[in-house]
């Protein structure tokens, strides 16, 4: 009886933490750079941890970006009324020295310097053809609850089974 209720607790939470809709601070980048070089690049990048580009003229927000394919680790976003400037590369002396780069309309940019307005979900085409994807990357929290859930259903299922058979024989 208290492994139902357990059980029940635990899907109730878990039913609570999907519906409720949470920012997310990590985003997985794709970016095909189809009109500068034809390459495909992949990293994330934590949204909270933004700083401005030592370059700084005009202003720029760059964060450093993990699991990158090509072996970048930095991505900037330089800003502009209509129009942002974007690119990556490696990071020397709190620039980044741009591999690849190109114009994005709307811009990434945010004024502060500081974040930008990328969210999951959304696909840009930039100027010279270079596609930009962008999607969530689950928080470790959200992997545990669908992985406690997971294992809370198949232990019902073996309850399930074994009570049967005690049953028929």
């Amino acid at each position: 009886m208290k492994i139902k209720v357990l059980l029940a607790g635990a899907a109730l939470a878990t039913a609570t933490l999907m519906t409720s809709v949470a920012q997310a601070e990590i985003l997985n980048f794709t970016i095909d750079w189809g009109g500068v070089g034809g390459t495909v690049e992949t990293f994330n990048l934590n949204t909270s941890a933004g700083v401005v580009d030592a370059a700084g003229t005009p202003p720029y927000v760059l964060f450093s970006i993990t699991n990158d394919n090509l072996g970048n680790n930095g991505i900037f976003f330089g800003d502009s009324s209509v129009s942002g400037w974007f690119g990556t590369g490696p990071v020397v002396g709190g620039i980044v020295s741009q591999t690849h780069s190109d114009y994005a309309n709307p811009a990434f940019y945010t004024g502060s310097g500081l974040s930008i307005n990328a969210y999951a979900g959304e696909t840009l085409t930039a100027y010279s053809g270079s596609i930009v994807t962008i999607s969530a990357v689950p928080e470790p929290s959200t992997w545990a609850m669908m992985i406690l859930g997971f294992a809370g259903l198949g232990f019902m299922a073996y309850r399930r089974k074994s009570k049967a058979a005690l049953m028929v024989a």
